[in-house]
């Protein structure tokens, strides 16, 4: 059966489990084992598919459906495999209009990492097939899945290693970067269309991808595209969305002084490296120190010593959390896109859902998350 796309579907009960990312990222494009989930699917499933002009549909919430591809700038397996790899992105109220395009699918819950025999169980002929029937098969699937944020930091060296064997790559993957004198790199890695400063340390387990730069010492951390790590400090078992910047000195805590477990939101991961998970356009000072397990939701401002959750849309400074003004936020976004030639309006759109969708989180405490992570 020849498939003609590879849909992966946002299931609502994993949103909260890739908390903060999941406010401002569609889970498919979440990087995992150096590849972006959705091509991740299509790496695992290509062999089965019988045609590379696969289309990745991801279905998503509603306040996350927008053209992606005119954020983000590319995407690798494009670059490394020259295959015609269309990312399509609809939301749940679109959805019904947009299988009728498609004869033979996959059908995938977003978080997916399948193998040969999943996709046999997986696919679906879309004719007379409805929303539900589609969301039912993706909540059916019993394949392998990254099932929270945690636990995608904590894997990320294996699935890096197993992503680069797959590929038939070096361990250490360098795709139009600009890496500088004096760099030290340890595998596996993966370096695209990024910047290393002179005398980095790139540790086993970096992802650095377009437009990013990395400078002082990075290890086991996913740096998204836009992003700036430029100067010294250490950032270590963490997750950077996009557009983030990261002041001089800033330094991720990855290991507790007790050596036990680190806590996220509340909950014992089980885990005793983790570092830090920074969402999108997350600024810090510089001199910032972020305490291990500790998050800092997307379009936050944080100074100094963070010992805390930082909500979403915050400035937290010296202990005291501040509701960033809206029209201050959408000014902040202006400039940023500005310099990347990215598409501003559809990040503002984003940003005012999360800015009035997150307000709760500002005014309560966010280890009530945890309750929806059990």
């Amino acid at each position: 059966m020849q498939i003609d796309a590879v849909f992966l579907v946002e299931l609502i009960y994993d949103a909260p489990k890739f908390y903060p990312l999941s406010l401002t990222t569609p889970l498919p494009l979440v990087i995992c084992g150096g590849l972006r989930l959705a091509e991740q699917a299509y790496l695992r499933t290509r062999d089965s598919a019988e045609n590379k002009d696969v289309e990745l549909v991801q279905v998503v919430r509603p306040h996350l459906a927008v053209d992606w591809e005119r954020i983000i700038p590319g995407l690798l397996l494009r670059d490394l495999l020259n295959v015609n790899l269309r990312l399509i992105t609809v939301s749940y109220r679109d959805l019904e209009r947009v299988l009728s395009r498609y004869d033979n699918a996959v059908i995938l819950p977003a978080t997916a990492l399948p193998s040969t025999k999943d996709v046999d169980v997986c696919r679906a002929r879309l004719k007379n097939l409805g929303t539900r029937d589609l969301l039912d098969l993706a909540e059916k699937y019993r394949g392998r899945k990254i099932e929270t944020i945690c636990g995608l930091l904590r894997d990320n060296v294996s699935l890096l290693e197993e992503t680069l064997r797959m590929l038939q790559c070096d361990k250490c993957l360098v795709v139009e970067s600009e890496v500088d004198q004096g760099v030290k790199v340890e595998k596996p890695c993966v370096l695209y269309r990024c910047t290393v400063r002179p005398f980095t340390i790139v540790r086993a387990g970096t992802v650095a991808y377009p437009h990013s730069v990395i400078g002082g010492e990075v290890k086991n951390s996913i740096i998204d595209v836009y992003s700036h790590k430029e100067h010294h400090g250490y950032l270590g078992d963490s997750y950077v969305g996009r557009f983030a910047n990261l002041g001089a000195g800033t330094t991720t805590s990855n290991l507790k002084n007790t050596r036990g477990t680190i806590k996220y939101l509340g909950l014992d991961t089980g885990i005793r490296k983790l570092g830090s998970v920074i969402g999108d356009f997350v600024k810090t000072s510089v001199g910032t120190y972020i305490y291990s397990g500790k998050c800092v939701g997307p379009y936050s401002h944080v100074y100094h010593v963070v010992d805390i959750d930082v909500p979403p849309c915050t400035i937290y400074r010296g202990g005291r959390r501040t509701r960033m003004i809206l029209e201050k936020l959408l000014q902040f976004i202006e400039r940023d896109c500005a310099r990347y030639l990215v598409d501003v309006e559809l990040e503002k759109k984003i940003a005012v859902r999360v800015y009035w969708g997150t307000r709760i989180l500002y005014e309560s405490s966010l280890q009530d998350l945890a309750f929806k992570l059990k």
